[in-house]
């Protein structure tokens, strides 16, 4: 009934002491030569022999963290070692001495390393203002006694002038490390469009990733990034295979300089077997960073479908870090990136927040559940029905449907069947859109709009929506987002899924934050019934009860929202470009 939208909750405020450190100058030719001083941590004439020259140690949080300075390496005679007791929380770390570089560039960090528990990797950015900016970069799993290299890639944000890379432990345990390196990538960026560079990822300099991008690994140490020739366009794509239910894994690249209060849109091309997201780190001029999720979309089957999502920067932007992603484990298939200006809209956003409640399946509960509460308040809804389940065991009846239209119901689409059409042919498909609506507009006459559509499980692809399109007018889904005047697209009517857990508190949340955004909020309902014993298990977790519902509802009418059909809605915010 949905796709599983995924909360990504990368950390805004990672606290890390703010270090005063010589800096090295990047060199000529850097792409050739090693940036940071003492790499094999061989030297300790300025310490005495107890610490490695140009080295430092650094550690915060609630935990007892000790440093040495060991007699054995990876290479030579020294390497050196952090171990962390007592873990609650923060980590520790040796710390090379940082060095300039230059914003936009592409940087290659490497070490060898040992350790007894999973370590992960940092980037520390020092900008011209002189604040500090960080960029979480690959976990690694522990390795016990065998010495591993580490390898990863990072580009430097715009306003950016020294780099630190921190390879940390932040669990009990110990980490040795040794051989450390940083060198500038060779540039091979390829053209820059609208300040996005390399988006069909036809160059690259290590033949693994993309030129200008790098890869995303987070609480994942078992990804597989490849270049595969199996391209949407041109002579490659990125293939990404994630091994780690929950681990996020994808591909990053960044933004230089942006406009400010700017109508963006954000696409590409992917193919895969699950599902997608996307989200924005905004660097702002005060050294601060701003985090905005775009919508998720569904697994396309292997077949190819363009993501689309659009917004506006906000005040003060400096440069944009852009991360596509997964947290399912399956493989996807990304290319042709762009990052495209649109025509601002005057002004920015919707005259005020609306709600629409949609109901799918034609759950016979939702009738009995929800149909008298609904007359009360004198709200009308969306129902999206499948007429093969008409008249069967625990859906409506035909004539219950009747009643709901003769109140002023919105009657939808869900497909004659409720099958998922990502593994529909091209032929099943229309029968499927087009015997649905012949079949409802048989139930409730043939003047009947049929005009809204939402496909089951959430599923779809772009081209199967561009069919959908010639039977409707729109199609929702349930990717979890809210609908803003940057993001209104009828092609994918964002909407929340209704669950157990969805109480009116969460509920009133939802709500004001469409009402501080002025945006669309849509509901999407499968069962409201007191009982989950005639339920599928799939069905039961999208089951709330009377009670609950008539909380929502009074929820809605204390906030004063406008509750308008799918139709309404999309007449309101459409008069309103």
């Amino acid at each position: 009934m949905n796709i599983r939208r995924i909360a990504r909750s990368l950390s805004t405020s990672i606290i890390v002491a703010a270090l005063t450190i010589t800096l090295i100058p990047a060199k000529s030719f850097a792409d050739e030569v090693n940036l940071f001083a003492n790499s094999g941590l061989e030297n300790s004439a300025v310490s005495g022999g107890v610490s490695p020259d140009y080295w430092m140690t650094d550690s915060w949080g609630s935990n007892t963290s000790s440093f040495s300075y060991e007699n054995t390496g990876h290479n030579g005679t020294h390497s050196v070692k952090t171990t962390v007791q007592n873990y609650q929380d923060g980590d520790a770390k040796w710390i090379p001495t940082g060095s300039l570089v230059t914003p936009g560039a592409s940087y290659h960090y490497t070490d060898w390393y040992k350790s007894t528990t999973a370590t992960n990797v940092w980037a520390q950015y020092r900008t011209t203002a002189g604040a500090y900016q960080y960029a979480f970069l690959k976990q690694l799993p522990a390795n016990q006694s065998v010495w591993t290299e580490l390898n990863v890639d990072t580009v430097i944000p715009s306003g950016v002038s020294a780099l630190s890379i921190f390879h940390v432990i932040s669990s009990n345990g110990e980490l040795t490390i040794d051989d450390v390196s940083l060198t500038q990538n060779a540039t091979c960026d390829g053209a820059s469009i609208n300040g996005l560079y390399n988006g069909g990822f036809e160059t690259s300099c290590d033949g693994t990733t993309p030129s200008s991008w790098q890869q995303v690994q987070y609480g994942s140490s078992n990804a597989i990034f490849s270049l595969s020739p199996s391209a949407h366009q041109g002579s490659r794509a990125l293939l990404v295979t994630n091994q780690d239910e929950g681990a996020e894994v994808g591909l990053q690249t960044s933004i230089a300089t942006p406009l400010a209060g700017q109508h963006y849109n954000l696409s590409f091309w992917q193919s895969g077997d699950t599902y997608v997201y996307a989200y924005l780190a905004y660097g702002m001029n005060d050294g601060s960073t701003q985090y905005t999720s775009l919508m998720s979309a569904p697994a396309t089957g292997g077949e190819w479908s363009k993501y689309s999502d659009s917004f506006v920067t906000p005040a003060g932007v400096k440069n944009i870090t852009i991360t596509i992603a997964t947290s399912g484990v399956g493989s996807i298939a990304f290319d042709d990136v762009a990052f495209t200006p649109l025509v601002n809209s005057t002004p920015a956003d919707f005259q005020k927040a609306i709600v629409s409640l949609t109901f799918d399946d034609g759950a016979l509960s939702t009738y009995t559940g929800g149909f008298t509460p609904l007359k009360q308040y004198g709200y009308k809804g969306t129902f999206y029905l499948n007429a093969g389940s008409l008249d069967t065991a625990n859906y409506m009846t035909t004539n219950q449907a009747l009643a709901l239209y003769a109140n002023g119901q919105e009657i939808g689409s869900h497909l004659y069947h409720h099958s998922d059409i990502v593994q529909m042919d091209d032929a099943t498909l229309n029968s499927e859109l087009a015997g649905n609506k012949s079949s409802l507009q048989n139930i409730f006459g043939v003047q009947t709009p049929i005009n809204a559509v939402a496909t089951p499980y959430g599923s779809y692809t772009s081209p199967k929506v561009d069919t959908i399109l010639q039977y409707a007018t729109s199609h929702r889904t349930t990717d979890g987002e809210l609908n803003t005047k940057a993001n209104f697209d009828v092609r994918q009517i964002h909407a929340r899924l209704i669950t157990p857990s969805t109480t009116a508190a969460v509920l009133k949340s939802w709500i004001a934050e469409a009402i501080s955004e002025h945006a669309w909020l849509v509901l999407v309902y499968h069962n409201i019934s007191t009982s989950t014993a005639n339920l599928t298990d799939e069905e039961a977790n999208y089951n709330v009860t009377p009670a609950v519902f008539k909380k929502h509802l009074a929820a809605i009418k204390q906030s004063g929202l406008s509750v308008q059909t799918v139709a309404q809605a999309i007449a309101t915010l459409q008069a309103q470009y």
